[in-house]
């Protein structure tokens, strides 16, 4: 197979890949899952007459407080009651971003929507049955078009809407005509009636037009990274 139609097939897939997930979400057919949960316990012992707290982790998702467990300490394992136990997670926003309380743990849990896992008959039969459009190979023009314009990101080979590019790339237009046309018109407007050049009269219009230039540029920076981050 051509490389170049390989390519563009693969691209045909993620595209299609992405929509039925999003689709089966949106239509509450995923899974939770959450980000991994992180149990730490506390305790005391005493020492030499002195009260000392120990703080360790739980790999028993069922110890409760007031259990018995043994922890390593000073080279030997020790049998200790669990006075407190601290329930945390390792997430970041972008792969968990969803987040509900536990009853039961009484907080916060972050997790993430996993569609389930369904044949591309099964999936058509849901749509059918949702009165959507079920999913064919063949793309639309406007598909067929965004994918010839490389709508994917080759640095995060993410999916990036066209519009969203056009207002960065309209922005950054604006920046750099800016700093040409205010360059220019400090050149013009710098000569007095006496054909002197004030520097100071100059350095005005070259001085706004790089604030208002910049600020053109780092709207389109936000905007490119905003982007980038919902993408995610």
């Amino acid at each position: 197979m051509n490389e170049k139609v390989k390519d563009f097939l693969e691209k045909c897939r993620t595209i299609k890949n992405k929509e039925r997930d999003n689709k089966l979400i949106e239509l509450g057919l995923y899974e939770k899952e959450y980000a991994p949960l992180i149990r730490t316990a506390y305790s005391h012992i005493t020492e030499s007459g002195n009260k000392k707290q120990l703080k360790f982790k739980l790999n028993s998702e069922s110890a409760n407080v007031g259990d018995t467990v043994k922890v390593p300490y000073s080279g030997k394992n020790i049998d200790v009651v669990i006075e407190k136990i601290e329930i945390d997670q390792q997430w970041t926003h972008s792969e968990y971003p969803c987040v509900e309380n536990d009853k039961k743990l009484n907080v916060p849990l972050r997790y993430k929507k996993v569609p389930v896992k369904v044949t591309d008959e099964e999936y058509e039969e849901i749509l059918a049955n949702m009165g959507a459009k079920p999913m064919t190979v063949a793309l639309t023009d406007e598909e067929r078009e965004k994918l010839v314009n490389g709508i994917k990101s080759q640095t995060n080979n993410k999916y990036i809407p066209d519009d969203e590019n056009n207002i960065a790339k309209l922005l950054m237009i604006i920046a750099v005509t800016t700093y040409i046309g205010g360059f220019i018109l400090g050149l013009i407007f710098g000569y007095d009636e006496y054909d002197d050049f004030d520097v100071f009269m100059a350095l005005i219009y070259w001085s706004s037009a790089f604030i208002s230039g910049t600020m053109f540029l780092g709207f389109a920076e936000i905007i490119t990274l905003l982007t980038a981050i919902k993408n995610k």
